[in-house]
């Protein structure tokens, strides 16, 4: 379409003698230049290209374009010089109203004065349709802006399908972790907002540790640049799901032999006895403390910790404890202070001959002779935090008792 006096021409880039006219058709992808020239008192006003302002004014406007699929439409509009001219880029799905100070409305191509004012609105005629962008001079402005005419005014509307935007996050204590953004402006969309066919959507999900996530989007097509070109109602969900790797404690006595039957416990989880020693808890990141009881033994403690869902394992080692007949003698021995962080005393222990601290993992780690005395002191600053047993011998036999070392 032209307007007013002046010459268009849409050529091959390569090879400008090849021209084309109004209906002809063209490959797509065919590399073009578009130009709009005037001579004498004219100028050119606009060249749009598919409703999209060229920037430039003067004798010659030109742009470079490639064909794109479809059709591509060619505006451009000449006047004298000393005019200023409003110029309406609108689709059939809407329209813009243009009006001045007095109300009156303006019409494409009416005439402007320099330092007049005029406010510019658009609406979708069409339903199911709405603004998706309304631009003046080639800026994007909101609706209803007010405009002072400073030289020729290009108001380009654009108009599109509107679909539903729809968020779903499970659990949605993770929702804050999803962020929907216009791909083009960046602003961040909520659940439910309006988006327009053809718009670029771009999802981020944040990573949550110790959870897997995965996202479906619907209602989008996902292009080259990882955004989602809208076709439709647009549902994207995301299911975050705890990570669980599998903890295996292996339950052993001195000699290395497998304990059967032992009670093993982690505050809030079922564990599984799967034989041979083994016993077996699915458990989400994070350090847990390990119980193990086992009648004849003194109990066992330790610790694990998961991470990133990966498998872990665990080797505790029980002690054997004296029975009754064999601890008549030592049935008073206690263990003070428990925890312990510099000197452990052994109490009651003047029929003692010997004793031998052992680690949770069944390592022999002190061991000295007892002559007697009815209290001694076992120097455990040298040893790491932790679980012990310390077996106290007699002669007609033996008591173990656990203790800790906590600084």
């Amino acid at each position: 379409e032209q307007v007013g006096t002046g010459v268009v021409t849409v050529s091959q880039r390569q090879n400008a003698s090849a021209t084309y006219e109004s209906g002809d058709w063209l490959q797509v992808g065919t590399e073009l230049t578009v130009r709009a020239e005037t001579a004498g008192t004219n100028e050119v006003k606009a060249l749009l290209i598919n409703g999209a302002l060229v920037e430039g004014e003067g004798k010659s406007v030109q742009k470079d374009v490639v064909m794109p699929e479809g059709t591509m439409g060619v505006r451009a509009v000449f006047g004298p010089v000393d005019e200023y001219r409003l110029i309406v880029a609108c689709g059939a799905e809407g329209k813009v109203t243009v009006v001045d100070e007095g109300g009156s409305e303006l019409q494409d191509m009416s005439k402007l004065t320099k330092g007049q004012k005029i406010r510019v609105t658009a609406k979708a005629i069409l339903a199911g349709y709405g603004l998706r962008k309304l631009a003046v001079n080639g800026a994007e402005k909101s609706d209803g802006v007010e405009v002072t005419v400073e030289g020729n005014v290009v108001v380009m509307a654009e108009f599109a399908r509107v679909y539903k935007l729809g968020v779903e996050v499970a659990p949605v204590e993770l929702a804050s972790h999803v962020e929907v953004k216009d791909a083009s402006k960046g602003a961040v969309l909520a659940n439910g907002a309006d988006v327009f066919l053809g718009e670029g959507l771009m999802v981020a999900v944040g990573d949550v540790q110790g959870f897997r996530k995965d996202m479906k989007v619907e209602g989008a097509d996902e292009d080259a640049d990882g955004s989602w070109v809208v076709k439709g109602d647009v549902k994207v969900q995301v299911v975050y799901t705890r990570m669980l790797g599998e903890v295996t404690v292996r339950v052993k006595d001195k000699s290395g032999e497998p304990v059967l039957g032992a009670t093993v416990t982690i505050p809030g989880y079922n564990v599984r006895e799967e034989g041979d020693g083994r016993y077996v808890v699915a458990l989400p990141d994070g350090q847990y403390t390990v119980t193990v009881k086992k009648s004849g033994y003194a109990d066992g403690e330790g610790s694990v910790t998961v991470a990133e869902g990966k498998a872990q394992e665990v080797s505790l080692v029980l002690v054997p404890v004296a029975s009754v007949a064999e601890s008549v003698r030592l049935e008073r021995m206690e263990l003070a202070p428990n925890p312990a962080s510099v000197v452990l005393r052994l109490l009651h222990v003047e029929a003692a001959v010997g004793y031998v601290v052992y680690s949770q993992q069944g390592v022999e780690v002190m061991r000295g002779a007892l002559t007697g005395e009815m209290t001694v002191g076992l120097d455990v600053s040298k040893l790491p935090e932790g679980v012990y047993v310390v077996r106290v011998e007699a002669a007609g036999g033996w008591r173990a008792l656990r203790f800790v070392v906590r600084r």
